[in-house]
């Protein structure tokens, strides 16, 4: 006998962010509602409540505007951590890594994810000052035999 529940999709994925920030956080919201597992990473636990009060408001406004359903806000699944090293944790799972860290955290924090994920993942990154051969460079140098597409 069929259930008269539709069975909800399975995650899509894992996606790791690096900064709940502004850019982050709205990263987070978008691929959450398109059933992408989010884990988001920043080293300050009062950044991370506003990108979870945030990520709400973004919810509730959607919802509204019948953009989403409620079973789609139950669907989502967003984890929030302060420590990076949490990303062990999805080694293995993880395809997508987005950092937006701030500029100055960059190369500490390509230096630290590096350790941290498997290397068939892909690291999205941006810079406001650094030029994209700038970030490759260093990543060749500290992970020469990690592969870039």
């Amino acid at each position: 006998k069929p259930s008269s529940k539709p069975l909800k999709p399975k995650s899509r994925g894992i996606i790791g962010i690096i900064g709940g920030g502004t850019l982050g956080t709205q990263l987070a919201a978008l691929l959450s509602f398109k059933r992408y597992t989010i884990v988001v990473i920043d080293q300050t636990k009062s950044q991370l409540e506003k990108s979870k009060k945030v990520h709400r408001q973004i919810c509730d406004s959607y919802l509204q505007q019948n953009f989403i359903t409620k079973e789609d806000v139950d669907a989502i699944k967003v984890v929030y951590s302060d420590n990076m090293d949490d990303l062990k944790k999805y080694h293995s799972t993880m395809h997508t890594v987005i950092d937006t860290s701030h500029d100055y955290h960059k190369k500490l924090v390509i230096q630290k994810l590096i350790k941290l994920i498997d290397n068939k993942c892909m690291i999205l990154t941006s810079s406001k000052q650094k030029c994209i051969t700038e970030i490759s460079s260093y990543l060749n140098k500290i992970a020469p035999n990690r592969r870039e597409n």
